[in-house]
């Protein structure tokens, strides 16, 4: 019952607000709510940290037993690192929402989508079905989308949280179609047992296909190029948004779920070239980027960009030693930049702006502010004597021995070029911060946060010193179950801040001169790239979604829904029709079914039904031949009419009985239907349209006729005629077959029919009181 008050305590939280948000909105509640939901956080934390040392083992709740779905969950070291992460930093979050938000601010909608989020991201990571997994990914894109666009009165929230739930919710597409094709290959959506079948996964035909698109889903939601775009627009947030977010949460669910499934997938030369050459790409595109930038979180938001690459290239490599060198970076990271942005909102207060052109030289009046920004920016550098350092000095050891690569020394060379230019953001975020003068002035005088404000980044920088100084406090509770987790391999993590003089330490010294050189020439670097921005202002994946998403798909929906959802009926049913008698038809020719006539010549057709027969195709014809409303419908009616004795000629009369009563009320309800319409048929149909019309009609004829052969042939199905003959009297008590059938066996048919004809009868009641009465004339005139 552990893990049930971990996942869905977040959720109670969010719907009691929700129910109580009337009042609450009515009562001045300031601190006092941050501080009540702050419990939730923490009692979800001390529930996971008593989880620590436990035996990894699931819980299963049935949900869809038929078809493997449960409400399932595992507890191991992977979702303990990360369920710690989430409500561990999610407390600090609330804590720092009390000082950041105003009074203005509606604080009871803020925790309602911060708790909604909190349990979405427990309930991925401790998911241990696929489909359940999924559901939990869904609602953090929803519940996301809420957050970013929390200051909905502006544009740029707007359009921030629509851009992430676009391309989010398109990778959660993919991802799902991945789930299914790896449930083709093991049969099961049990997490637990397909981190057993990776030699059959990794030897399957579709481990290619099923790998691309469950990666399309964990590439976008942790915003890999080319689809990191949505993440600095997701700055517009509200700054404990963007600090619980992107830094600890939604940015990290896709590295989670690459992690998860690393034991099933890696170990191919494609799971290496696939994600850490995307990851590569990231950490190099990132970096490149934000040393560009002069708005504080913009920067951050594309350093988010270049270590959320970083941790995804140390999965790709596949090695024990990769993969806990990225899950000790995943800890330094989220503490790091979980202070780093509350920085940010600290000088967004302070001084009215976070741009660098305004603000600078803060180390004065912001002295708390400073200290953090200092621990935080040299670890984020990979600076002794931070847990940054650490985890970098392991990404260059991890990047010495990839397997699969047929060029030594190629991958080492990339990751400390890209490595440069994050020394070069990170010392631009502190110099320029907090010691160069800004060539303008802050619209406000600085000035520093008060304990409140500033006491969860001065935690988690504390993280980051311990990380540094003393590692052991988390490698062998915390770190090391979790690397075992992901590499299916017992992990003995030995961190320290000095192994000797080491090729990792000589890519260091190559990181850091060339970093200090290119930090010096920032002015000059960032000016050749707006250069080359302007030549070539079509050329980054931005253009592509603004044209393509929001200028191209949306032209083409319009354009199609112009025709598809045209206003007329005819049109509707036309294409509703045609896709049903095709899917029909399709469906018929991929199971391979044919006739053999046998069923259909051992039954003769004597006279009368051969005469009925032919009524019921005169009287259809007549019904398009006539002008007039009300003989056609007489006419359609009379069809079904000669189908009721048909039935009675076949010998069951109770079915025509019940076939007389429909056509009856359905002639009646179209007779009342036609009432306020004009008596003939008045417009004009093209040629085309009538022509279209009876390929149409002949098309419908001949598949139908087609399938209900194959029915009376009744080759390839066992009927369940016997069936309905033995159990209606034992099962329903009834020895009318055909009603026992109806009522009892078939009853939501039957429910579903009558609730048709009954919201029809509805509709023809409120036509009919819609009717105009006649006009009276002058007073005392009854107008006959």
């Amino acid at each position: 019952m552990t893990i049930l008050s971990i996942v869905f305590l977040p959720f109670a939280a969010s719907l009691l607000i929700l129910l109580l948000s009337p009042k609450l909105q009515k009562l001045d509640v300031g601190k006092t709510l941050g501080a009540v939901v702050a419990a939730v956080p923490l009692i979800v934390f001390s529930l996971i940290i008593s989880l620590i040392g436990q035996a990894a083992h699931t819980f299963h709740i049935p949900w869809v037993e038929s078809y493997g779905i449960e409400l399932s969950f595992l507890v191991d070291g992977l979702s303990i690192l990360f369920g710690m992460l989430i409500s561990g930093i999610g407390l600090l979050v609330v804590i720092y929402s009390t000082w950041y938000l105003s009074d203005k601010e509606d604080k009871v909608k803020f925790y309602i989508y911060l708790m909604m989020f909190m349990g979405a991201m427990l309930g991925v990571v401790f998911s241990n079905n696929l489909i359940g997994l999924f559901t939990f990914w869904e609602l953090t894109s929803i519940s996301s989308f809420l957050l970013i666009g929390f200051w909905y009165h502006k544009e740029a929230s707007r359009y921030g949280a629509m851009k992430a739930l676009i391309i989010t919710g398109f990778g959660g597409i993919a991802m799902l179609a991945g789930f299914v094709l790896l449930y083709a290959i093991t049969d099961t959506f049990d997490i637990s047992k397909i981190l057993t079948m990776g030699d059959v996964i990794r030897s399957s035909s579709l481990y290619v296909p099923a790998l691309v698109l469950i990666f399309l889903g964990c590439a976008t939601k942790s915003a890999q190029f080319p689809f990191h775009v949505w993440l600095p627009n997701a700055m517009e947030a509200p700054t404990p948004i963007s600090a619980y977010l992107h830094s600890a949460t939604m940015v990290k669910a896709g590295l989670f779920l690459v992690a998860r499934l690393s034991p099933a997938f890696s170990g191919t030369a494609f799971w290496t070239c696939l994600v850490a050459g995307a990851g590569l790409t990231t950490m190099l595109v990132g970096g490149v980027l934000a040393i560009r930038q002069t708005d504080l979180k913009g920067l951050l938001a594309y350093s988010t960009i270049s270590q959320l690459g970083m941790i995804m290239a140390m999965f790709g490599f596949g090695t024990q030693y990769s993969v806990e060198a990225a899950i000790v970076h995943i800890l330094n990271h989220a503490s790091f930049k979980a202070a780093l942005f509350m920085v940010v909102g600290i000088i967004d207060h302070g001084c009215g702006t976070r741009d660098l052109k305004y603000v600078g030289n803060l180390k004065k009046d912001m002295p708390h502010s400073f200290k953090i920004a200092l621990v935080g920016c040299l670890s984020m550098a990979g600076l002794p004597i931070f847990g940054g350092f650490i985890s970098k000095e392991m990404f260059y050891e991890s990047a010495l021995h990839i397997p699969f690569v047929t060029v030594p020394g190629l991958i080492p060379a990339f990751v400390v070029f890209a490595s440069i230019f994050t020394f070069a953001y990170s010392f631009k975020f502190l110099i320029w911060g907090f010691f160069k003068e800004a060539p303008g002035h802050p619209p406000k005088h600085a000035h520093e946060a008060p304990m409140l404000g500033w006491i969860s980044a001065a935690i988690l920088a504390s993280i980051a010193v311990l990380l540094g100084v003393a590692p052991g406090l988390f490698s062998h509770s915390i770190l090391e179950p979790a690397a075992a987790a992901v590499s299916g391999q017992p992990a003995h993590l030995h961190l320290a801040l000095w192994h000797g003089v080491n090729t990792p330490l000589v890519m260091s010294l190559f990181t850091v001169i060339p970093g200090t050189f290119l930090f010096l020439r920032l002015n000059k670097v960032t000016a050749f790239q707006s250069k080359i921005a302007a030549k070539l202002p079509h050329f980054n994946p931005n253009f592509l979604y603004n044209r393509g998403f929001l200028g191209g798909i949306p032209s083409v929906a319009r354009r199609s829904l112009l025709q598809i959802q045209s206003g007329y009926l005819k049109r509707y049913l036309f294409m509703i029709v045609s896709f049903v008698i095709t899917a029909v038809l399709l469906f018929s020719l991929f199971k391979g079914w044919t006739l053999s006539y046998d069923g259909l010549t051992a039954a003769g057709i004597t006279i009368p039904q051969l005469l009925t027969f032919t009524l019921i195709v005169c009287a259809a014809l007549a019904t398009i031949r006539f002008k007039n409303r009300i003989s056609a419908i007489l006419s359609l009616g009379m069809t079904g009419f000669l189908v009721a004795f048909f039935y009675v000629l076949m010998g069951a009369p109770d079915l025509a009985l019940t076939q007389f009563l429909v056509e009856a009320i359905s002639v009646i309800l179209i007779l009342l239907v036609f009432y306020l319409v004009p008596p003939y048929f008045e417009e004009k149909t093209h040629k085309t349209a009538k022509s279209l019309d009876v390929v149409l009609s002949v098309f419908v004829g001949v598949v139908m006729t087609y399938y209900m052969a194959m029915v009376m042939d009744s080759h390839f199905t066992e009927s369940i005629a016997h069936y309905y003959l033995e159990m209606s009297e034992k099962l329903a008590g009834g020895r009318n077959v055909v009603n026992v059938v109806i009522v009892d066996f078939r009853g939501f048919d039957t429910m579903g029919e009558i609730s048709v004809f009954s919201i029809a009868a509805l509709a023809v009641y409120a036509m009919l009181k819609l009717k105009k009465k006649p006009k009276l004339g002058k007073e005392g005139d009854s107008g006959l």
